[in-house]
């Protein structure tokens, strides 16, 4: 069935008490009327760029509203509100959910007689920001028990990957400090990734996927042109002062290597990075992993498409390394440059002792 009407629903609110229906790996949540004193926008006129990766950064987005009353522009200002935004196609079912996540910045224009306001998003940003944690487990706990009890702190339904394992910690594990820190050390023992998407903590292997089922990419699916075959090497090459030499040390490029392909389709608000997708063309009839997804959208005119990054598993996994290795050694630099940043102690100077003989 072609695919032409578009709608979209955005619903805006301080964070429900209660969800009426919670997150989980296939079925996104959608917040409570009980407690929540939002509202929805269905019939303005809405545009959006949103952009998802597998990074433990929090993915964001950039939305713009056309005309909306004062009331709802005071709302969106009120700290940590929560937008979820649905979108798809009428001739095909309720639109999906797309994108959710805090209230990040605000503002608004006025193009009169339009009055633009754009905002962004960050998906679980303000668990992200916010959640602290003080873990203590005795020797043997799985790394598995550590991650679970993490995402019920941060509050994410947990959804795991295809093939994930666990390491045991023979001395066991303590912790305390930003939940984000604890969960990518747990996630680190096992080989493992993570990153939230929808509010949903995704932990999956490095180059590996999540476990819902494959989607298929065709022309009769929504695949819109021909695929791309992409090869992108390292741009650049950092470098840092090494802690124990005070030398220059080159790292992993600031630009991972690349090497996949670039697909567009028609809006296919469920997918998500990490998800398999079997891609049928001319050039290519193979199931790659969706490392990067971006959705663009205008109600009114111009896009309505998903663009996908799809990389096979090795790739994917020297992507997940590298960026590994990169944070490492951004993080090392940082410690580096606040030990050189502290006032030396100064030292009190030798008493001076008479040594001259006496008559």
């Amino acid at each position: 069935m072609p695919l032409f009407l578009r709608q979209y629903r955005l619903l805006i609110g301080r964070p429900a008490t209660t969800p009426a229906r919670p997150a989980t790996a296939s079925e996104p949540a959608r917040p409570a009327s009980s407690g929540n004193t939002g509202f929805e926008i269905n019939e303005n006129r809405i545009k959006f760029f949103i952009t998802k990766t597998l990074s433990r950064n929090p993915n964001k987005n950039e939305i713009q509203i056309w005309n909306l009353k004062e009331a709802t522009r005071r709302e969106l200002e009120k700290k940590d509100v929560i937008c979820y935004l649905y979108a798809g196609y009428e001739e095909s079912t309720e639109p999906s959910l797309i994108f959710q996540g805090n209230v990040t910045f605000t503002y608004t224009t006025f193009d009169l007689p339009d009055v633009i306001t754009t905002f962004e998003l960050g998906d679980g940003f303000a668990q992200y920001r916010d959640t602290t944690i003080s873990l203590g487990y005795q020797a043997g706990v799985s790394s598995r028990t550590i991650i679970e009890d993490i995402a019920k702190k941060m509050g994410f339904p947990l959804h795991l990957g295809q093939g994930v394992d666990f390491y045991e910690y023979p001395n066991g594990f303590a912790y305390f400090g930003a939940a984000r820190e604890a969960l990518t050390k747990a996630c680190n023992s096992s080989g493992l990734t993570w990153s939230t998407q929808n509010g949903v903590l995704q932990v999956v292997k490095r180059g590996g996927s999540n476990s819902r089922a494959a989607i298929v990419l065709s022309a009769s699916s929504g695949l819109v042109g021909t695929p791309q075959r992409e090869k992108e090497n390292a741009s650049q090459v950092a470098k840092v002062q090494d802690q124990d030499t005070g030398r220059n040390k080159r790292i992993v490029s600031a630009q991972p290597e690349y090497e996949g392909w670039r697909t567009t389709s028609l809006l296919m608000p469920t997918i998500i990075p990490g998800d398999q997708v079997k891609l049928e063309s001319r050039s290519s009839n193979s199931v790659l992993i969706a490392s990067e997804v971006t959705h663009k959208g205008d109600n009114f005119e111009g896009d309505w498409h998903t663009e996908m990054k799809l990389v096979d598993s090795r790739t994917a996994s020297k992507i997940r390394e590298e960026e590994a290795k990169r944070a490492a050694a951004e993080k090392k630099a940082a410690a580096t440059a606040r030990t050189r940043a502290k006032p030396e102690t100064p030292v009190a100077p030798a008493p001076i002792v008479d040594t001259r003989p006496r008559p």
